[in-house]
């Protein structure tokens, strides 16, 4: 998938304490739009994935898995 911004970790998904996570999650910019390699990719915990694309929905962004 072409993209302006890549950030992969190579952690496991186990929690969101990953550095590339991290790291997306600070530079999220309106309008955005996060593209995920499947939910079993984006984190092993429904709470933590739902949390997470809340907070990027908030940011004005657009979460997709592809």
């Amino acid at each position: 998938m072409p993209a302006d911004r890549t950030y992969e970790d190579k952690f496991f998904a186990k929690d969101t304490n990953r550095p590339q996570l991290q790291l997306m999650m600070s530079n999220l910019i309106e309008s955005d739009i996060v593209n995920g390699h499947g939910f079993d990719r984006v984190g092993r915990n429904t709470k933590d994935i739902l949390s997470m694309v809340e907070t990027i929905k908030e940011n004005g962004c657009d979460f997709k898995i592809a």
